[in-house]
């Protein structure tokens, strides 16, 4: 199954805000999550089909 990423209005305006730095660590780790977005061992305790980034 192929994922997507997109952005609501509000959040794009909080990211483009980012420094680059940040914004790469978070862009790196939100490709690994398109990858592979259930990773057993990032689920949060209680909360089906939730995981941390």
């Amino acid at each position: 199954m192929t994922f997507k990423l997109e952005f609501l209005p509000s959040a794009l305006k909080e990211w483009k805000k980012l420094g680059h730095t940040v914004s790469d660590q978070f862009k790196k780790k939100l490709l690994e999550r398109l990858e592979l977005p259930r990773n057993a061992g990032d689920a949060l305790h209680g909360m089906p089909d939730h995981y941390k980034i």
